[in-house]
Parts: structure tokens; C-alpha cells; sequence
């Protein structure tokens, strides 16, 4: 027997399909109201800000990174930062700074005269001049790793090696800003799933009951995915080819999904009891939880659940 024709398994994996779909039409609306407010790039200047204050000094590196013109330039505008800031570009700018937090803290041209002409003894003036603050120190213990690696100890090469060091913390930092971006947008797409649930009444539990009970629903999603989505690959590559398949599925399957249905219309009795909404609020809160994870979670656990099917 096939597991995938067990009654119980086939109705949760309409439902997964479902939220799926769900998701990506989710993921859609919160990238086009992310993109119209550049909210990536802001986000990302905003925690440069935070993480880099430095109180010792008095200082927002942030701030100085960001007036740096290989940094400001890559915006549209100041409101509008871009996101996609090269790792090498950002050790650089930082480096730059230093040049600026210097002279805010009076690095005089008596001192600069015995700096010499070289950038690192030069670098190196500049950090004696600061408070050993957090960003100070990053910048000291890379310069050490950057002579310790040099091969040749000339200014030049040591210098090179301090930029990679910068760009690798720059990566890590890039890695910690998009866990934080991801849970942040978890957040968002799960009050936006609720929201959306409550007016076109995607209801997880009428659902579940709806897939239970009709078999030839049950198979005619299942047919929809396999022939249709299963092929696309990533959601989040392709999602208006996902949606696409949205009128396919409306039209072959008898769901009340949609405006008409949802919890404010005349379909949707007024003199039920308090246990109707309370069922139905839950249902929606499951949809929302739904879009939170995303459209590849549920499209990657399906790939998974007929894989092993088949094997």
C-alpha cells in the first residue's frame, strides 16, 4: 500500500500544499512592502549604528562608515542605503573612518609628523590617539593578525591583510544580520498571514476538516503539485509561477476561500456560538503561523515526504 494513500497523510499533505501556496502569496506582499522601503538596506545600517557605538570615544562608526562615498554611493539615497555592501568596500570605508575619529580627537600635524608616510604606521597613529573602545580593538587585533600573516613585512602587504581581516568580520556580521532579518520578518509575515487569513478566510481547521472529508479534493491538489509545483524548484526564485497555479486550484477544488467567506460577511453566521469564533480565530492564528515559515520550508518538507515514498 502506498503510505501517501492513508487518508490521514494525504489530508495533511493538502493542507501543507495549501499553506505553501499560502506562504509564497505571504512572502510577495512583505518583499514588495520591504522593497518599497528599503527596508533591508535600512536594517542594516540601523544595526551597523547600534553595534558600532562607541562610548569610550564618543563616537558612531556607523555614522562615519556611511560618509564615506564608496559607502553612500552605492543608495539611492540617504533614507534609501543599499544592502548589498561588498565586504571589502566596508573594511575599507572603516579604515577610512579611523582617519576622521582621529581628528575629532585632535591628532595634530606635530603628531602625523612622526607617523611617517606608510598607511599602516600611519593607521597606527591614528588608533593610539582612541580610547580602547570595541571597534578600536577589532581594529588593533586585526592589524596584529595582518603582520603576523604578512610574509613580507612592507606596509603595503600588511595592509591587504588587514582589509581581508575586516572583510571576514564584515561576512560574519552579514551572516548574524540575516538571522536577525529572518526572525524579524517571521514576525511580520505571521501578523501579515493572520491579517490576510481574517479577509480571505483562510481558516487551517476548515480546511483540515474540508481535505478530510473529500478525497477527490484531496487528490486533485495533490495532482496540482506534482504536475505543476513540484517541477519549479525554490519558491522564493519562482513565486509568481507558484501563484500561478492558485486559479487552477481554486477552480478545480470547492473551497470557501476567499472575500465572500470571510469572518465579517453574511456566510459566515452572526448568531454562532462563542466556540465558532474561538475555532476560527485559531484556525487563523495556525495560518498565520503557516506563513511564517515560509513557503521553501513547506515546499522542501513535501519534496522530503514524497521522496521517501518512493523509496
Amino acid at each position: 500500500m502506498n503510505i501517501l494513500e492513508i487518508p490521514l497523510l494525504a489530508t495533511a499533505i493538502s493542507i501543507i500544499i495549501a499553506w505553501g501556496l499560502f506562504s509564497v502569496l505571504c512572502a510577495m506582499i512583505h518583499e514588495a512592502l520591504a522593497e518599497l522601503k528599503a527596508e533591508r538596506g535600512r536594517f542594516m545600517k540601523r544595526h551597523l549604528y547600534k553595534q558600532m557605538q562607541d562610548v569610550h570615544n564618543g563616537l558612531s562608526w556607523g555614522a562615519l562608515i556611511y560618509q564615506q562615498s564608496n559607502i553612500c554611493l552605492l543608495g539611492l539615497t540617504e533614507e534609501r542605503p543599499s544592502n548589498e555592501i561588498p565586504p571589502r568596500e566596508m573594511a575599507i570605508a572603516l579604515l577610512e573612518s579611523v582617519k576622521t575619529a582621529a581628528h575629532r580627537k585632535h591628532l595634530t600635524n606635530k603628531d602625523m609628523a612622526h607617523t611617517g608616510q606608510g598607511p599602516i604606521t600611519t593607521l597606527e597613529a591614528r588608533l593610539a590617539v582612541l580610547k580602547p573602545g570595541d571597534v578600536v580593538r577589532l581594529m588593533s587585533h586585526a592589524l596584529e593578525d595582518a603582520r603576523l600573516r604578512s610574509e613580507v613585512q612592507d606596509e603595503p602587504a600588511i595592509y591587504r591583510h588587514l582589509v581581508d581581516n575586516l572583510s571576514t568580520w564584515f561576512e560574519a556580521f552579514n551572516r548574524r544580520l540575516s538571522i536577525w532579518y529572518k526572525k524579524k520578518t517571521r514576525k511580520r509575515l505571521f501578523l501579515l498571514g493572520v491579517l490576510l487569513a481574517l479577509f480571505v478566510n483562510v481558516d487551517s481547521i476548515q480546511l483540515f476538516k474540508y481535505f478530510n472529508r473529500n478525497p477527490t479534493a484531496r487528490a486533485a491538489i495533490e495532482k496540482i503539485y506534482i504536475e505543476n509545483l513540484a517541477p519549479l524548484g525554490d519558491p522564493a526564485s519562482a513565486p509568481f509561477s507558484y501563484l500561478s497555479q492558485t486559479d487552477e486550484l481554486m477552480n478545480a477544488l470547492t473551497m470557501q476561500v476567499g472575500y465572500e467567506y470571510n469572518i465579517f460577511s453574511n456566510t459566515f453566521t452572526k448568531t454562532a456560538a462563542l466556540e465558532n469564533y474561538l475555532i476560527k480565530i485559531t484556525g487563523l492564528l495556525i495560518s498565520g503561523f503557516a506563513a511564517s515559515m515560509g513557503a521553501p520550508f513547506w515546499f522542501d518538507l513535501l519534496r522530503n515526504v514524497y521522496r521517501k515514498a518512493k523509496d
